[in-house]
């Protein structure tokens, strides 16, 4: 008992920094999952069919307002790969709309919401002419679809991609995907990356979803390892 009237204030220290690290710890594990629920989760999925006619579909899982900015149509073959912007419903004429933003992918996304993005095959027609390279449909081994959106946080983007494999059965094609979930882009460098992308398809003056810098296509070519 003396042992303890005579630490009583070093005890009394030591009790109040294992509390303050207590509530450091409960403080750490509220901030993670508040985060965690604030984060944009975008899917990524292939319905109504299983060919060319099989749609894209977006839809925003986080439980925020998103707005869609673009979408990238990344197609490989079997030593290269070409990307393209296929933000825009290129293939459908302006007299045929109700309005002109039926042309267009772009625009906000609410919460539990999804959009059609067009069918495997339109995406792939657009980023074939979006690009000068000529590519047959049986040159193309699969397919990457990329969606880039900006959050409530009007520097923040978000992005998701998904690669569908294509194959060949019966002489049609059918569009595969390679990853049972949506992949989420979540490292600062990948979104970094992103947004040169697009910062250099704001250049673009043609109106058909290419990328272009310097009055030149641009089109992101790398050997596949």
């Amino acid at each position: 008992m003396d042992w303890l009237r005579d630490n009583v204030e070093i005890l009394s220290l030591a009790l109040s920094a294992i509390m303050a690290l207590i509530w450091l710890v409960y403080l750490q594990v509220f901030v993670s999952q508040f985060m965690r629920q604030r984060r944009p989760v975008i899917m990524i999925t292939r319905s109504a069919a299983l060919d060319d006619e099989a749609r894209c579909f977006i839809t925003n899982m986080g439980s925020e307002a998103i707005y869609i900015l673009n979408l990238i149509a990344e197609l490989h073959t079997k030593d290269r790969s070409y990307s393209a912007v296929v933000t825009d419903r290129v293939e459908t004429d302006f007299k045929d709309l109700n309005r002109p933003s039926e042309r267009t992918n772009q625009g906000p996304l609410e919460s539990g919401k999804f959009f059609d993005a067009g069918s495997f095959h339109e995406l792939e027609m657009r980023a074939r002419d979006a690009i000068e390279t000529p590519l047959e449909e049986r040159d193309i081994t699969c397919m990457t679809i990329t969606v880039a959106a900006a959050t409530g946080h009007a520097s923040h983007l978000a992005a998701a991609w998904r690669s569908f494999q294509v194959e060949w059965r019966d002489d049609r094609r059918i569009f595969l995907p390679t990853t049972v979930l949506t992949r989420q882009v979540q490292t600062n460098w990948k979104r970094n990356k992103l947004k040169r992308l697009l910062a250099e398809s704001l250049t673009d003056a043609d109106g058909e979803g290419a990328v272009e810098v310097a009055g030149k296509p641009f089109v992101r070519i790398r050997k596949r390892s």
